[in-house]
């Protein structure tokens, strides 16, 4: 078995985010180490280098990097009718003389190289400008390639736009036409069915443990991605779910929204566990009730940069909550600030960055995604993305193993 390391360009545009999170995800499944390129030097510990520019967006996590290895050339690539394309998916072997290609590919055409015909992958080039988007063809490329190149060359603002607009293409066509499909087939899931038009809906009712969220109709379709997920979660591990769709107190500030809501349900249950609408559960197999052996009234989960945050919470049914949650209302303090100056014995804070982890720190322990700090058309991709992952690639047929 080879050892491989996968290198990459470190992003620095917002859409390049995409790129490097789902090929660090792509690794962390198939135990491959990643790294960025400019910091790697000489490592005999591995064999083969898979160099993988940040113009290259992952569609296909099954594919297996080994398969792709011809053993008789130190150097391969690929190419089609355009130079461009040549220094975006490079494998090496691992040699000290090969590393002047990883600070050269630009000059990529200078050295001995073997193209790849057998790497299916999309590129801009050749899928807007002869490609029709609806034949099934096209479509089948989209399922079935590894990677999508989505820029070439990013000269202004007006090509940097454009390459949003694939992007946004490329997605709708990818999740609406196979995302959809493919689990309405394999999973039995079809969103047509579920009526998102309702204020207020209580899902699986009068179990000990409660979730609540809140959305809004601007942010109706990232709210349906968030739904789904934690709908067939609750159901599968026995928890309630509240999901309020409309804002009923638009004088309040967010904080404030999600603790009304929580003294509205606390008394109903043992606990109710607030989640923002870009939390999504990615351990189908997790369970709440392990985490809650410290008996203590409140839990909150570790932030990058503060105490904790108020993306995840979880009260227990005690007098101590509900003053907390209460004094959280009345106070114009953010519950971590009174929870640090009043309430820290009364607290439990998770620091294992499972739950409530950022997606730049996904990791084969983590249990629930927050999509913090990403907005518009990027959380929704992101939030069909992980769902895409959680349902076709971690829990395939999660539907008929539950009837079994």
């Amino acid at each position: 078995m080879y050892k491989i390391l996968v290198l990459t360009d470190n992003p620095n545009k917002e859409h390049e985010n995409l790129c490097f999170n789902a090929l660090r995800y792509y690794c962390d499944i198939n135990d491959y180490d990643l790294m960025i390129a400019s910091d790697y030097s000489y490592d005999e510990d591995y064999d083969y280098l898979f160099y993988i520019s940040n113009k290259c967006l992952l569609l296909n996590l099954n594919i297996k990097l080994t398969t792709l290895i011809n053993k008789k050339h130190l150097l391969q690539t690929y190419s089609d009718t355009y130079y461009e394309n040549m220094g975006n998916f490079i494998i090496l072997k691992n040699d000290v003389d090969n590393l002047i290609v990883l600070r050269n590919l630009k000059n990529i055409n200078n050295y001995s190289y073997i193209v790849i015909k057998n790497i299916n992958y999309i590129t801009f080039n050749n899928m807007f400008n002869n490609v029709n988007f609806k034949n099934p063809i096209f479509l089948n490329n989209i399922k079935n390639s590894l990677f999508f190149i989505y820029a070439e060359h990013e000269e202004n603002d007006e090509y940097i736009s454009f390459n949003d607009t694939i992007l946004e293409y490329l997605y709708n066509q990818l999740f609406s036409l196979v995302f959809y499909n493919k689990n309405h087939i394999d999973i039995n899931i079809d969103f047509n069915t579920y009526d998102y038009n309702t204020n207020i809906e209580i899902f699986n009712p009068n179990k000990d443990i409660a979730f609540v969220t809140l959305y809004t109709p601007s942010s109706m379709n990232e709210g349906i991605q968030m739904e789904y997920n934690m709908k067939t979660y609750c159901e599968k591990n026995g928890y309630t779910f509240y999901i309020h769709r409309i804002n009923e107190n638009d004088n309040l500030n967010d904080e404030h929204k999600k603790a009304n809501l929580i003294k509205k349900y606390i008394d109903n249950h043992k606990y109710i566990i607030w989640v923002d609408s870009d939390v999504i559960c990615f351990d189908m197999d997790y369970k709440i009730e392990p985490l809650l052996k410290w008996k203590v009234s409140l839990y909150c989960f570790k932030d990058i940069i503060k105490y904790s945050n108020t993306g995840f919470l979880i009260f227990r049914n005690d007098n101590i909550s509900k003053v907390i949650i209460n004094d959280w209302i009345s106070s114009n303090e953010e519950l971590m600030n009174l929870i640090i100056k009043k309430y820290l014995k009364n607290t439990y804070r998770d620091t294992n960055m499972e739950v409530n982890v950022p997606i730049s720190f996904l990791s084969k322990n983590t249990r629930f995604i927050r999509l913090m700090n990403i907005t518009g058309f990027n959380k929704l991709l992101l939030l069909e993305y992980f769902n895409y992952l959680v349902f076709n690639i971690k829990y395939k047929n999660i539907k008929s193993n539950e009837k079994n």
